[in-house]
Formats: structure tokens, C-alpha cells, sequence
């Protein structure tokens, strides 16, 4: 009895599932689609953008007169190409000024020259007429030669391939100082503005990276988030459903190579993936290889750097204020304690800085800046070449920056301090690791080579080229209190420790460089044989 009521409850359901077959199929689908958008919205973040490129203004800092204009709005041009000519009257004027007044000093020198050439005696006050001839022929010499530079940039060329924007003026009109002639862009864009909506605008931050992808084609991209909007704005009406509908949130900006197929005002999507895989898609540079997106800039030095200077950088920070880079090298003429400027187009700027207060400092390693814009830089302490290690490359100094002054606050003798606390405390995990294992007529206990220095909220962390633990892991040290270190120039226990041990899958490496990046720790690799292989 009890088996026949159980087959009539199946046969019930089946026929109950067979009548509400369409129902629960849609309900089913509809449940699938909900679990999937929201596993889409854990895994990405997407947005809409425009690419674009830097747009160059062409103008002068004179009031100009326009003689020629080469060019049509819209017009490719090849970088070098004469573009326009222009006229400076009062220009013109002082060149002839100079030039009749340079002409007359000089037939007045060579007069006083022959005067004096046949006279037995010269009397001193013919030499210091001369002398005065002489500074005011130069003088007049240097600034017919900048009037000469200025009337050379009548003649304005194509700063790089691109194309030409606006063209403000014709020939014949007249041209404020500074107001733009024309305007050039690249000729491929070179980074988006996006436009993050402000439900998801807290996700994105400067250094997400992203891919670029066009809505018409499988071009697609991978860069990196280079700034973020500090407002809330209203997107253009290009990216909005309907004219009438308002959307808000932030504007974002991300640079990629110029290497890219592209066009210039072309809509693009903008995916962030919370695991950073990318798409096996063709890249728009026809290459599957992200790397060969990368932008290489040649350093150039100027000849009045390099005649004093065998340059060879180890360290750089970038200065936003200035939109330069400082740039250390590991030698310098006479061990003097020079900064370099480094333009973020890979030139150097002619002047050079100095350390003041600062005597010399060799083997510099390393430089960083903490929250506080204070700057540091860190010595090798390694041996030299004929095996010492003199005071010279054992320092770690802070200094301070007021316009292009650099002015030392507090250096401290690193490896002294390090080796006395190592003496009183050498059970210490990082003691055992930098000890030497020859400890004979050896003035110092411990040795180390420093490449990477990082400083943030009065921490230091220090990376170690070429010591590793005995399973090959890369050492950072930390030293606490920094500001304590230097005022009494010395180390208490358990003010230095081990901060990370660090596995990498690559053999024979050392750490290179350290940075701080929105609180994460970075380290560069370098390798410490013949591979000359690296990582980040």
C-alpha cells in the first residue's frame, strides 16, 4: 500500500515539473544571469574613455610679426619641418645696435694695440684701457650671440611627427608675446581620459592597470592609471545614454605608448581585473608581448657633465614641484657629493647640484624621499677595490631641498654603527647573516653591499645586493627610529631587524632598488653572476 501511494506522489511531481517546465526555466535562467553579472562585477571594473595626445603650443615670448605660414590646419608633418617664419623688428634693431658698436671696440682695440706696439714702454694706464676694451668686446660678443639664437627661432620646425591642430594667424598680422601661433599633436594618441562612474570611482587608483580596447575593432592595450581627478565632474555628452540624462563621477588619465593603432578621439572601453590577467586578443601594435609596449629613452650627457664626470647612475627620485628627476651616480669627480638633474624626456639639465655642507661621499647607491619630502642617501659600504672600506662609502645621509639648494641636515657612518651593535648583540638573526666568516685583522665584523634604500614614517629599509640566506632569500632590513639613529649617531638593540625574507623563483639574484608606492613595498632584482637578468 505504502509503495503504491509513493509511485502516485512521484508520477504527481513528474507531471507538476512537466506542467511548469517553462516557468522554472525561465526562473532558472534568470538566476544564472544574476550569479553571473555579479561574478563579472567581483572580477572587473569597467569604464569608457577617449584617447587623446599632447597638444604643443607654438608661440614666442616676443611680440612677433607673421612672414609665412607653411602649413594647413590638419597637416601631417615630419619632425625638423620648417612650419612658419616670423619677423622681429625690434629684434633686428638691436642686432644691428650691437654689431656698429662691437665694430667700433674692436677698430678701437686694434688701434691702442698698434700705439702701444711701437713704444718702448707701455704705460699702465694704456693696459687698463685695453683690459676695459677687452671685457666690453666680450660682453657685447655674448650678447650678440643670444640676439643671434633668438632670431634663429624666427624659423620655427616641427618638434616631432605629428600633425598640425589650430592655425591661429596669417602672414602679414601681428602676434602677442606668448599667444599660441598654431598648436601640433602626435601623430597617435599617447594616453585616455577616462570617465569612472562615481558608484565604482573609489576603485580605481593611480597605478591600477587597465586594458584599452576599441569598440570597433580587437585592437587592445595594457596600461597604467597615471592620475585620478580630485573632483566629481559631469561626463561629456558623448558618453551619456540619452542628451537629457546626467551622469557624474571622475575623470582619469592613463598614458600608454605611442606605439599603438589607435585613433586620435577614438571611444574606448577600460577594464580593471582584480586578478591582472590580460587577454590573449592581438595588442594594437600587432604584438602579444606586453613588453614591447615599453618606452625606452636614451640618456644623453651634455658634454660639460660628461668632460668632468664618468656618469653611471645608481639612483633616482622624482621631484614633482620641479618635474625632474634627481639622479645620483656612483662616481664623481673627486668624490664630490653631486646631484644631477634629469629631465623626464631622458635630458640632462646642464646645471648640477651639490650637497652642501656635505665634504664627499663615494660609491652613492641609492636615493629616496620620505612623506616629508626629506631626502636620503645611502653609500655602499662595500670594499673597494683594493678590499677597505673607507669613511667615505660607509655614509647614509639626510639633506633637504629648498628650491635647487641642497643642504645637508644629518649623515651618520652606517656601517660603524651597524658593526658596534652587531659587537654588543650578535646572536641578532640579521648579525648571523652579515657576519664574516674570516673575522682576521678584520677592523669590521660584518660586511654588506646596500643598492636599495626606502624611508617612510621614520623607517628605513635597506636592500642587501649580495647577501642571502642559505636558501637563497633576499634580504631587507629595517632600522627603527630613524631620526634617533641620526641625532645620536648610534643603534640601540632591537632598533635593526630582518624585515622580509624573500623567496624568488630566479636564482642568484640581489635586490638593485627598493620604493614605496601606495604602502606597498617594491624591490628590483639584479643578477649577481653572468646572466644580467633582473625582475620587479
Amino acid at each position: 500500500m505504502n509503495k503504491r501511494i509513493r509511485e502516485i506522489n512521484i508520477e504527481k511531481i513528474r507531471y507538476a515539473i512537466t506542467d511548469n517546465l517553462l516557468f522554472i526555466g525561465i526562473w532558472s535562467l534568470a538566476f544564472l544571469t544574476v550569479l553571473t553579472f555579479n561574478f563579472q562585477k567581483q572580477i572587473s571594473l569597467s569604464f569608457v574613455g577617449v584617447t587623446d595626445s599632447k597638444e604643443v603650443n607654438i608661440n614666442l615670448k616676443h611680440a612677433i610679426l607673421i612672414k609665412k605660414i607653411h602649413v594647413l590646419p590638419g597637416q601631417l608633418v615630419s619632425k625638423g619641418q620648417l612650419i612658419a617664419e616670423l619677423e622681429r623688428p625690434d629684434l633686428i634693431k638691436q642686432i644691428n645696435d650691437v654689431s656698429h658698436r662691437l665694430e667700433e671696440l674692436r677698430s678701437q682695440l686694434t688701434l691702442n694695440e698698434k700705439l702701444n706696439s711701437s713704444l718702448k714702454s707701455i704705460k699702465q694706464s694704456n693696459k687698463d684701457i685695453d683690459n676695459s676694451l677687452t671685457i666690453q668686446i666680450r660682453s657685447l660678443e655674448n650678447q650678440l650671440t643670444f640676439l643671434k639664437q633668438e632670431q634663429q627661432e624666427l624659423f620655427v620646425f616641427a618638434m616631432f611627427d605629428g600633425h598640425i591642430g589650430f592655425v591661429n594667424y596669417k602672414s602679414g598680422e601681428s602676434v602677442s608675446p606668448f599667444a599660441p601661433i598654431m598648436t601640433m599633436h602626435q601623430k597617435t594618441p599617447t594616453f585616455v581620459r577616462g570617465y569612472v562612474h562615481e558608484s565604482i570611482m573609489n576603485k580605481i587608483h593611480v597605478g591600477s592597470f587597465v586594458e584599452i580596447s576599441s569598440l570597433n575593432s580587437e585592437k587592445v592595450m595594457r596600461a597604467q592609471v597615471t592620475s585620478v581627478g580630485t573632483r566629481i565632474i559631469e561626463f561629456p555628452e558623448r558618453f551619456r545614454r540619452s542628451i537629457d540624462e546626467k551622469i557624474w563621477g571622475r575623470e582619469v588619465g592613463i598614458k600608454f605608448s605611442a606605439n599603438n593603432e589607435f585613433l586620435l578621439g577614438e571611444k574606448v572601453f577600460l577594464e580593471v581585473k582584480n586578478n591582472e590577467n590580460t587577454t590573449q586578443r592581438s595588442l594594437a601594435n600587432g604584438n602579444n608581448d606586453y613588453a614591447d609596449n615599453v618606452e625606452y629613452i636614451e640618456l644623453k650627457t651634455p658634454r660639460s657633465i660628461r668632460d668632468l664626470n664618468r656618469i653611471e647612475p645608481s639612483g633616482l627620485t622624482f621631484v614633482p614641484d620641479l618635474n625632474k628627476f634627481l639622479l645620483i651616480s656612483d662616481d664623481t669627480f673627486k668624490d664630490q657629493p653631486f646631484v644631477f638633474l634629469l629631465n623626464p624626456d631622458g635630458q640632462f639639465d646642464q646645471r648640477i647640484l651639490k650637497i652642501d655642507g656635505l665634504k664627499d661621499i663615494k660609491d652613492m647607491e641609492a636615493i629616496t624621499s620620505d612623506e616629508n619630502d626629506n631626502l636620503y642617501v645611502v653609500s655602499s659600504l662595500a670594499k673597494s677595490r683594493n678590499g677597505k672600506v673607507s669613511k667615505a662609502r660607509r655614509r647614509i645621509v639626510k639633506f633637504q631641498r629648498k628650491g635647487l639648494e641642497l643642504i645637508e641636515d644629518k649623515k651618520t657612518d652606517l656601517l660603524k654603527v651597524l658593526n658596534e651593535l652587531a659587537i654588543f648583540d650578535p646572536s641578532q638573526d640579521w648579525v648571523q647573516l652579515l657576519q664574516k666568516k674570516n673575522l682576521i685583522e678584520s677592523k669590521f665584523q660584518i660586511e654588506l653591499d646596500i643598492e636599495g634604500l626606502a624611508v617612510k614614517n621614520d623607517k628605513i629599509y635597506l636592500g642587501l645586493r649580495r647577501t642571502t640566506t642559505a636558501s637563497g632569500e633576499l634580504i631587507v632590513l629595517e632600522i627603527d627610529n630613524a631620526t634617533e639613529m641620526f641625532e645620536s649617531d648610534q643603534l640601540r638593540p632591537g632598533q635593526v631587524s630582518i624585515f622580509k625574507k624573500i623567496k624568488i623563483p630566479t636564482p642568484n639574484q640581489g635586490i638593485s632598488d627598493l620604493f614605496i608606492y601606495n604602502e606597498m613595498l617594491y624591490f628590483l632584482t639584479a643578477d649577481n653572476g653572468p646572466l644580467q637578468r633582473g625582475g620587479l
